[in-house]
């Protein structure tokens, strides 16, 4: 199979909640503080007046089953509006390259299918840019177990994430 020359390379791993940047601690213990004693908060739970000082960084996407899709509803504003990217009610079958499509819906897919929080750190290489992040991704559930939507925190380095997006769109017109 020929790899398409837009496809960047993907280095990823799960991660332990206990290595959350400082950033995004505020929004697992706001998450944690909201679920009481269910698995997970609910959507009516989250008031995104306390999460303020978070929300550049904060997404939220819902889940439809059967078969399960995820659909972006908010956008953080420093999460970059990308081609190819995420966008506010967009779906996730939208992202390109196809690669980086599969490993959002995988991450996304695991903390459903878990019913708890998870943490990735990912680097995506293209050229002679990296970006570098980290995806806190927090369930949460109208029945307090069954996920229907994610709360969704990432970080990383504006100017590196700025540099990486804008390489990766130039090369994507120059070739239109």
């Amino acid at each position: 199979m020929q790899r398409s020359p837009f496809e960047f390379d993907i280095v990823e791993a799960r991660l332990e909640l206990a290595d959350l940047p400082s950033e995004i601690r505020p929004l697992f213990a706001y998450w944690r503080k909201q679920r009481n004693d269910r698995l997970m908060p609910s959507r009516s739970q989250i008031d995104p007046t306390d999460l303020r000082a978070m929300l550049r960084y904060i997404s939220l996407v819902e889940i439809t089953p059967a078969p399960r899709n995820f659909l972006y509803r908010v956008i953080g504003a420093n999460l970059s509006h990308r081609p190819g990217g995420p966008r506010d009610r967009r779906n996730t079958t939208e992202l390109r390259p196809e690669r980086y499509r599969q490993m959002v819906e995988r991450h996304y897919g695991e903390a459903c299918d878990l019913r708890r929080p998870t943490l990735y750190g990912v680097k995506l290489s293209f050229k002679d840019v990296q970006l570098t992040y980290r995806r806190l991704i927090l369930p949460l559930a109208n029945d307090g177990a069954n996920p229907n939507m994610l709360l969704i925190g990432s970080v990383f380095d504006l100017g590196e994430n700025e540099r990486f997006w804008r390489r990766y769109g130039e090369e994507e017109q120059r070739a239109a």
